[in-house]
């Protein structure tokens, strides 16, 4: 090796494998063009290198039972749709991400399972200073299985082992691999497909003799139901000519009855009429005897009442005007101590009293009750001594 010569790094190693990688993709167009320093110049026509700090995605979108493409891809960034483009006739797309975030790109064709990837297009920063190969991708759609619209494929994130964006799952790395999986997962649902089958065939024969017994068993329950109510029915008509017999026996003995019942009820009617007569004559007589005798008890109890009620008031007016003199007497008596500074003069504020108000004359005697007439002779006689 020359002095000035430098030797290939393991960094760019692996840049160039994955450059011929792609230069071998876009069909061999390119031409060498020298070695020098140990680096390989190359003159390579449709170079899309990512100088602009943006990844090139490219690839196909392979539809399973299709040969004719109407899919697209829809780009989201934080939820939010972006972008959305078609895949073309021949199944090829081509779209670019910005470095250093995260997207998702979800692959989508009518009647197919959607297919979601995650890129994480942050890399190391001298991979972005001398920018990135377009990364390539080959996206496989398929019929669902079950009612499933969308799955998850895989996520894509820098690796330093290879110094490259990979697919975190292995399966999407090559059409290969996911051809596998997918025939591997059509396998399965055949047999799973058949496993039902034969279930729902175990089911309907099941189903088939449960009901053939319950038929014959409710055949049989219809037979002996009929017979009983056969049975019934003839014990029925046997039970109402019984019936009928002891009914027609029955009403010739009520009528015979009723007619013994009411001959002695005419002659208890009889007699009970010839009683009430006889007792209503006493009953008058007796009624006129005590009438007469309530009514002279009524008259002496009157006049015992009369008098009662006389004498009462007789003695209540006595008191009353014992108790109005000696009031008055009071009030007199009071009136000749009067105090010569101050005399309390009051109105009664409820009607519960028969006085119109009361005084105080200030010298101990306390309150003495006054007639409306004498209230306004003490005002005037003594308003100015009044203090509220």
């Amino acid at each position: 090796m020359a002095p000035s010569e430098k030797p290939l790094t393991l960094k760019k190693t692996r840049f160039l494998k994955r450059f011929f990688k792609y230069a071998a993709s876009l069909g061999g167009r390119m031409v060498a063009v020298g070695l020098s320093g140990g680096i390989l110049g190359i003159g390579f026509l449709p170079l899309l290198w990512a100088q602009d700090k943006m990844l090139q995605v490219s690839g196909n979108v392979i539809l399973d039972s299709a040969s004719s493409h109407q899919s697209e891809y829809t780009i989201f960034h934080e939820g939010k749709k972006v972008a959305t483009g078609k895949i073309n006739a021949q199944g090829k797309f081509s779209f670019q991400l910005a470095l250093n975030d995260r997207f998702e790109v979800v692959f989508s064709a009518p009647g197919y399972v959607s297919q979601r990837y995650e890129f994480h297009t942050r890399v190391p920063a001298d991979a972005a200073r001398d920018g990135l190969m377009p990364f390539l991708m080959d996206v496989l759609l398929h019929k669902p299985f079950f009612r499933e619209k969308e799955e998850f494929a895989s996520a894509i994130r820098w690796d330093n082992g290879v110094y490259d964006l990979v697919f975190e799952n292995e399966t999407y790395r090559s059409l290969r691999s996911q051809l596998k999986s997918l025939n591997l997962k059509k396998a399965q649902m055949a047999a799973l497909k058949s496993q039902e089958a034969e279930e729902a065939r175990r089911k309907a024969e099941e189903e088939a003799r449960r009901k053939a017994e319950e038929e014959a068993r409710r055949k049989a329950e219809e037979e002996a139901r009929l017979a009983a109510e056969l049975e019934a029915k003839r014990k029925a008509e046997e039970e109402a000519r019984r019936k009928a017999e002891e009914e027609a026996r029955r009403k010739a003995e009520e009528e015979a009855r009723l007619a013994a019942e009411l001959e002695a009820k005419r002659k208890a009617e009889e007699e009970a009429r010839r009683k009430a007569e006889e007792d209503a004559r006493r009953k008058a007589e007796e009624e006129a005897r005590l009438a007469a005798e309530l009514e002279a008890k009524r008259k002496a109890e009157e006049e015992a009442r009369r008098k009662a009620e006389e004498e009462a008031r007789r003695k209540a007016e006595e008191e009353a005007a014992a108790a109005e003199a000696e009031r008055l007497r009071k009030l007199r008596e009071s009136e000749k101590t009067a105090s010569n500074t101050y005399i309390i003069l009051r109105k009664y504020t409820t009607g519960t009293s028969k006085y119109y108000g009361y005084i105080n004359f200030g010298n101990g005697t306390g309150n003495h009750n006054l007639t409306e007439e004498e209230y306004h002779e003490y005002y005037k006689k003594y308003r100015l001594l009044i203090r509220d």
